[in-house]
Order: structure tokens, then C-alpha cells, then sequence
């Protein structure tokens, strides 16, 4: 089997993984499940060629989904989807901190001030923004303190919590309580 086969097939395996990950199958019913499809995929392989193994398991996500079916574990917090929005909330609160750092620094170009510029945004907690603005160009910088750090790190836990449904295994434990 080729280098290329073997990528062929762990891209397949790790797709099929993260998709499993993400309908709540535990770790270790997820080693096993990734082991048994990598088995099958290099024996099929060597039976008929890499192509046809992977066209055999149709799309990893689906094959993920029926499996998850048989082995999820619904009170299994969602970390992964849960961290991958967490990261682009956090993404775009920076994002609007720098849209908001331009906007300002157009404001000030716009007014024709000619001297040191400064000062907060609102909806953004924390920050400063210096411009400078003479005859021989602009000049600008973005402050960034304590209480937008804050903001991003309670943004980042609340889009985790949320997205991640981690308050799962409570019901669970309140619910072997009351039985």
C-alpha cells in the first residue's frame, strides 16, 4: 500500500472520528470504533484497491451518524462543537475590536484633527485608541486591558458552556438521585 493510500485512509479515519466525537461517543468506544473502520478499510484495500474501500463507506460523517446511534451517550458533554464556537466567538469579539479600532481612526481622519487622539469604545470594555494625524501620515494603536480580556475569557466559557451542553452529566447525576 502507497504513501497516499494509507493518507487516503487516516483522512477517512480521523473524519469519521471527529464526526463521532461530535454526536457524543465517548473516547473509548471511539478508539474502538476507529480501529474496526481502519482494519476493514486496509483489508478492503488490499482486496480491491484503496478507491473502492472508500467509496464502500460512503461518506465518513454518515457513516458516524449510524454508528453514534447504536453507541452515544446523550448525557456526554459536546466539547468539540462546544470549543469550536467558543473560538469563533471569541474570533469575531477581536475581530469587532479591530473594526472598531478603523471606525474610530476614520472618525478622527474624517474631523481633520491634527493632534494626538484619544479614546474607549463602548461596547467594548478595556480598550483605547490612539490616533495621530499630521501632514505626513496616521498613526494608531489599540490598548487592550484587563476588563476586555475579561470579557473575552467570560464570552469564551458561556459560548463553551452553552455550545458545548455541558451541564449534560448534572441531569444525569439529578436524575440517579431522585430514582
Amino acid at each position: 500500500m502507497s504513501v497516499l493510500d494509507r493518507v487516503r485512509i487516516e483522512t477517512a479515519v480521523q473524519r469519521y472520528d471527529l464526526a463521532l466525537d461530535l454526536y457524543g461517543v465517548a473516547g473509548p468506544a471511539r478508539r474502538g470504533l476507529r480501529r474496526e473502520l481502519r482494519t476493514n478499510l486496509r483489508e478492503a484495500a488490499g482486496d480491491g484497491g484503496v478507491r473502492p474501500a472508500l467509496a464502500a463507506i460512503g461518506s465518513p460523517e454518515q457513516l458516524a451518524r449510524e454508528s453514534a446511534e447504536a453507541v452515544s451517550n446523550p448525557t456526554r458533554p459536546a466539547w468539540s462543537q462546544g470549543l469550536a464556537w467558543a473560538l469563533v466567538a471569541v474570533f469575531l469579539y477581536w475581530l469587532l475590536s479591530l473594526w472598531s479600532t478603523f471606525a474610530f481612526m476614520d472618525g478622527v481622519l474624517a474631523s481633520g484633527a491634527s493632534h494626538d487622539v484619544t479614546g474607549g469604545i463602548t461596547l467594548l470594555p478595556g480598550t483605547e485608541v490612539s490616533v495621530q494625524h499630521d501632514a505626513t501620515g496616521v498613526m494608531g494603536g489599540l490598548v487592550m486591558r484587563g476588563p476586555f480580556w475579561l470579557t473575552a475569557l467570560v464570552l469564551f466559557l458561556l459560548v463553551l458552556t452553552i455550545a458545548g451542553r455541558l451541564w449534560r452529566p448534572l441531569r444525569r447525576s439529578a436524575s440517579e438521585h431522585a430514582g
